[in-house]
């Protein structure tokens, strides 16, 4: 009966986990929480009772891309410009724009 909800199961620890990986200040207690109910489910018995795994890989950027077979564009010389952050504290309108749109082509550079 828990069969047909596995992936929804899988997909919403692994969610968990990359949340916290990337916010470590955030859920201390519930992620703590989180961990012990995943240990005790790779239990033998409580694996046979549920009848497949809650465990799953984490989801990274790279694992997606070499699923994908393009992991290459991770050593684009355009991908730190495709990936930062555009801050818009003190410049103008225009600035901004052009650091837009210098982003939108190195994401075309990386995507051909």
């Amino acid at each position: 009966e828990f069969y047909e909800y596995s992936k929804a199961f899988q997909n919403v620890f692994e969610f968990g986990r990359r949340y916290k990986i990337m916010n470590p200040e955030k859920l201390r207690g519930t992620y703590g929480k989180m961990i012990f109910l995943l240990q005790d489910a790779m239990i033998p018995q409580i694996r046979e009772h549920l009848e497949f795994n809650l465990v799953s890989p984490i989801k990274t950027v790279y694992s997606v891309l070499e699923s994908a077979g393009v992991e290459e564009a991770l050593k684009s010389e355009w991908i730190s410009t495709a990936t930062m952050e555009i801050v818009g504290d003190g410049k103008s309108r225009s600035q901004i724009q052009r650091e837009i749109k210098h982003k939108e082509s190195a994401l075309d550079m990386i995507a051909r």
